[in-house]
């Protein structure tokens, strides 16, 4: 498997599917497999296996603009980026915002919460979360555009 593919499946995780779908061929009573045939049939079940997992998100393939590093920039990895891997991006920018705008971040863009039940949830008014909420956005739209633009955060 190839690092791309890696992003998606965990290689235990392929390996268990295979044997689980082979375990029933070797107990019930049948022909008996050879130790080559044997492997053919793991090896056909495990690439079957990756063709479906890159199928279903060859959708979310694609280049961002946080795949390719200004020039004299360091890049943490190489190769696609995945929406999954800028939602743990995302979620890491979130996570260094100052309390009060994390939180606000939190309940209503990640949680899909309305203002008024993270209101309750903080125990603020609905007007000073909407107000956290759009600052807390100004400050990630500042983040993402000084990372594209400048130093590495």
């Amino acid at each position: 498997m190839g690092p791309r593919v890696r992003r998606w499946i965990e290689v235990e995780d392929l390996l268990q599917r295979v044997f689980l779908e082979a375990f029933p061929a070797l107990t019930q009573p049948g022909p008996d497999l050879d130790d080559e045939e044997l492997l053919r049939r793991l090896m056909r079940s495990a690439n079957t296996r990756i063709v479906d997992v890159v199928r279903r998100h060859s959708r979310e393939v694609g280049h961002s603009g946080f795949s390719a590093p200004a020039v004299g920039r360091r890049c943490s990895s190489v190769g696609s980026v995945t929406r999954a891997d800028q939602a743990r991006w995302l979620r890491a920018l979130v996570h260094r915002l100052p309390e009060p705008y994390r939180s606000t971040i939190q309940y209503c863009a990640l949680e899909g919460r309305s203002f008024v039940e993270a209101g309750e949830l903080l125990g603020l008014e609905p007007d000073t979360v909407r107000k956290r909420y759009n600052r807390a956005k100004q400050l990630l739209s500042a983040k993402i555009a000084a990372r594209r633009n400048g130093p590495v955060l």
